[in-house]
């Protein structure tokens, strides 16, 4: 089953709280955010628009509105391990690992956001 990307943890509002980000970034349909094997520099939020989360050929999500694309390497250092194309045009926020840390440590709801979308898309893996 494909995921839309909007996350059970009702505790933040994700758009909401990055609406007036200073970098907001718009992407057109058919472009890379990034792929299997890259070294992570940024975490991307969906503001608008779909994107394609795949593993190998396989299009294991479509994200949508309010997904966090990226963060298992931005947390763990290691290589992304998908591929993210814009399905649609799509809006993105790109937060980069100091900013990325900084939301971790201070805001408790963005740091419960991360953990229950890595924890919904390791289920539905697992599925």
């Amino acid at each position: 089953m494909l995921f839309s990307g909007r996350s059970r943890c009702a505790a933040m509002d994700v758009v909401e709280y990055f609406r007036d980000a200073s970098v907001i970034k718009s992407v057109a349909a058919g472009t890379v955010l990034f792929r299997d094997g890259e070294a992570p520099d940024y975490v991307y939020v969906l503001m608008e628009g779909q994107a394609n989360v795949m593993v190998g050929d396989t299009i294991v999500e479509i994200a949508s509105r309010g997904a966090l694309l990226g963060e298992m390497a931005m947390i763990d250092g290691g290589p992304r391990s998908g591929t993210v194309v814009a399905r649609t045009k799509c809006t993105v926020v790109p937060i980069d690992a100091a900013r990325f840390e900084l939301l971790v440590q201070q805001e408790p709801a963005f740091s419960r956001y991360v953990m229950n979308a890595m924890a919904e898309r390791m289920r539905r893996m697992n599925d």
